[in-house]
């Protein structure tokens, strides 16, 4: 759908208005599905800075509340393992940056597989880095 205009897309027809939001361009409205956008939760609601202390547990408490967690720019040291059906949004993958909490680390992020056979997350919009 790249270079399509907002006026060009088809209309949503099986969503409820609750799932919607209005995108104008150029003075046409359109309604396009919320989704993700209502759902999205900051970290830092659970208390995370990113100011490059261990924010490993809050992570841990933010995601295991269930919410989709959006995670402003910043740099966050962590070690996490994620949950079935974790959702973690970034800023952008130049303004939210993941690196490990040691030198040492086995890990930054990891997606835990042990609890179901049929397992997925949804990341985006971030970089991990080497703490080197």
């Amino acid at each position: 759908m790249a270079n399509v205009k907002i006026s060009e897309l088809p209309a949503a027809t099986t969503v409820a208005d609750a799932n919607l939001f209005p995108i104008v361009q150029s003075g046409v409205t359109k309604q396009l599905t919320y989704g993700i956008f209502r759902s999205l939760v900051s970290v830092k609601t659970f208390g995370t800075v990113g100011a490059g202390g261990d924010d490993s547990a809050v992570f841990t408490t933010a995601l295991a509340s269930g919410s989709a967690i959006f995670v402003p720019a910043g740099t966050y040291k962590v070690q996490i393992d994620l949950l079935t059906k974790s959702v973690l949004v970034g800023e952008g993958i130049d303004k939210t940056i993941f690196t490990p909490i040691t030198s040492g680390a086995t890990h930054v992020l990891r997606v835990d597989a042990s609890s179901s056979a049929k397992q997925w997350c949804e990341m985006r919009d971030f970089t991990i880095q080497d703490g080197g």
